[in-house]
């Protein structure tokens, strides 16, 4: 499902656009557990069946991870031969190493499994292998298996976001609506792509949420996306009263203290943002307390003190390990990769290589523990970005084209139309750098369409190529984004002052 949350999976942040699972869409069922189900499930355990209904609802409604993971553990435990039972405990995985175990258990049972979950198995193990343009396929097939299942309509929208094709992925979900009105994760896939995705409609957006939030009015999730609306519309006290309703109904949940503290950041309000992160930390899963920590060490940044946040995230990154938990490698990776965008942005080049020196061995590491060739030519493509950002900075603009090319050599073979996104961003940031600003223009145009810190250089391309209008309704859209990076802390106030 598309996220607006930014928090780090259990896979790798794959700048190019690489191998990642599409987690998070599959067979949910209704807050009540009263509707059948449409996908025959194959396990004949009572026990099983029940503990996989209960993680898949927790799934659904956005409960902390570690719930849905013990329910799955619970089934697994009563049905260890439960191949869908392993697809979805692989969905809720902490690490991309549980994630993998559970995968390769859910394809050696598959043959025990009914054809629709076999299928389901099938197309989670080809994206995989960043294999988009085949997990389509599969995903298509599964929806002709079961065309009364809105959640094989949600699967199948979230491979065509990756895919690229937005506006087949918001026609598949409205589909699905039609299919079951009452059915909330659709409300909440359709509205979040209106508000993170291009082109976005924020009138829409509001529309799809409000009619998830009528479903489940007293759900913490429907005011946590609630909020996010108000955030995308700029209207910050509301989303802060609803990321407190949110509080209110569940008072352990560390994410509504983690979203209220980006609004208060967002506000200035830095005491209380750090107030709000240091309690989400405290309530956290420990797999999830490095990545509020994250948030923690941005305030710094909106502060007007990029240095402290750089020594912050350090200090996440090297107590990761001393924490024992199996997220170690992606709560690393989140932390260097935020420290070396706000050094590289600030130029602090001794930083961003001690940072980027990290991320190597971590990126190559976490890609030992995933088994998969497509994942070690993701992180290879990351070393390769993070490397020629470096060199761009440096003023080394032909090492910087030589990693780019470098990148799209390792990410070849891949099917998925966007993996060469990252790529031609570090083209752009090159061509930027050195002041050619057509060329700069021409590549931010064909990276990610849907990250704050392309459009912001592609704003400075375009405003270096005289194409003044374009420029600003780029850093418009930069000045008005209010979800939290550093990408979002470096860049949001110098956007607003060149859109005005």
């Amino acid at each position: 499902m598309l996220r607006v949350r930014l928090l780090v999976p259990a896979l790798a942040v794959v700048v190019t656009a690489g191998a990642c699972s599409t987690t998070g869409i599959g067979i949910a069922t209704p807050a009540s557990d009263q509707a059948p189900m449409a996908i025959p499930i194959s396990t004949q355990s009572a026990t099983a069946r029940a503990e996989f209904l209960r993680g898949v609802h927790d799934l659904d409604v956005e409960s902390p991870p570690l719930k849905a993971r013990e329910h799955f553990d619970r089934a697994l435990a009563a049905d260890p031969n439960f191949a869908f039972g392993h697809l979805y405990a692989a969905f809720s995985a902490p690490s991309i190493a549980a994630y993998r175990n559970h995968l390769d258990e859910a394809v050696r049972l598959a043959d025990g499994a009914t054809p629709a979950e076999q299928l389901w198995i099938r197309a989670e193990r080809t994206g995989l292998d960043n294999n988009v343009n085949g997990q389509l396929a599969l995903a298509q097939q599964l929806l002709q298996l079961t065309p009364s299942d809105p959640r094989a309509y949600g699967y199948l929208a979230g491979i065509q976001f990756n895919a690229g094709r937005r506006a087949d992925a918001r026609a598949t979900l409205e589909r699905a609506a039609q299919i079951d009105p009452n059915f909330a994760p659709t409300w909440i896939q359709l509205g979040n792509s209106y508000l993170l995705s291009e082109p976005r409609d924020l009138a829409k957006a509001e529309s799809y949420i409000r009619k998830e939030v009528a479903l489940e009015p007293n759900e913490p999730v429907a005011h946590d996306y609630m909020g996010d609306v108000y955030r995308a519309e700029n209207n910050l006290p509301q989303a802060r009263a609803e990321y407190t309703r949110m509080i209110e109904l569940d008072p352990s949940r560390a994410l509504a203290f983690q979203q209220r503290g980006h609004v208060n950041s967002f506000l200035g309000n830095f005491a209380e943002a750090r107030t709000d992160y240091d309690r989400a930390v405290a309530l956290a899963d420990p797999t999830q307390k490095p990545t509020y920590s994250v948030y923690h060490a941005l305030v710094n940044v909106y502060a007007g003190d990029p240095s402290a946040a750089e020594a912050e995230l350090e200090r996440i990154a090297g107590g990761v390990d001393g924490m024992n938990i199996p997220s170690a490698d992606g709560a690393k990776i989140f932390a260097l990769s935020e420290e070396a965008r706000i050094a590289l942005h600030n130029r602090h080049l001794d930083v961003a290589q001690r940072a980027i020196d990290q991320l190597r061995t971590v990126y190559r590491h976490q890609a030992e523990t995933g088994r998969s060739d497509a994942i070690r030519r993701g992180n290879e493509a990351n070393i390769d970005y993070w490397e020629g950002m470096l060199a761009a900075r440096r003023g080394d603009f032909a090492t910087a084209r030589n990693e780019a090319r470098d990148m799209m050599a390792q990410v070849a073979q891949d099917q998925n139309p966007r993996k060469n996104e990252g790529a031609h961003e570090l083209l752009g940031m090159a061509d930027l750098l050195q002041g050619n600003y057509p060329s700069a223009a021409a590549h931010f145009a064909e990276a990610n369409p849907d990250d704050i810190y392309v459009w912001y250089h592609r704003g400075l391309a375009l405003e270096g190529a005289g194409r003044t209008a374009e420029a600003k309704e780029f850093f418009r859209r930069v000045a008005a984004w209010n979800f939290n990076t550093a990408a979002t802390a470096l860049v949001k106030s110098d956007a607003a002052r060149r859109a005005a």
